[in-house]
């Protein structure tokens, strides 16, 4: 596994493109925006792709950014929707490992998962910050 094209293709799968240069180009844009979602969306990546890795997912299919863009996407909802504490960082990791894994699960069963796992986690995240105001 390659942490650099995992990551970088995270960021471009994001807008469904396989691209290092345009992946580097969105995460800096979002290091400019926002170095907190920024930060919360590695968390999310790093989360997913060690899952990823723990199930045994190829590593050309893990280094295209597919296990990594859920991850991202639910780093973010989760740095837009709740408060910025630890237990937030905690969310962000079990919600992105369970994004992984309805990945692997609908991947397994040949069902396109798209970003599924990012909208299910974003309702759990709109869910939770209720109690977290």
């Amino acid at each position: 596994m390659s942490l650099l094209h995992a990551t970088l293709n995270g960021f471009s799968q994001v807008f469904l493109q396989e691209n290092l240069i345009f992946g580097a180009l969105i995460a800096i844009g979002l290091a400019v925006a926002s170095p907190i979602a920024l930060l919360f969306a590695l968390i999310g990546l790093t989360s997913s792709l060690l899952t990823a890795h723990t199930l045994g997912v190829k590593d050309a299919v893990i280094n295209s950014g597919l296990y990594s863009f859920n991850g991202i996407l639910i780093g973010i909802v989760s740095f837009f929707f709740l408060k910025q504490t630890p237990t937030t960082v905690i969310v962000t990791v079990v919600l992105s490992v369970l994004g992984a894994l309805l990945f692997y699960g609908f991947s397994k069963n040949n069902i396109p998962a798209f970003t599924t796992p990012f909208v299910i986690a974003g309702w759990v995240a709109l869910v939770v910050s209720r109690y977290f105001k």
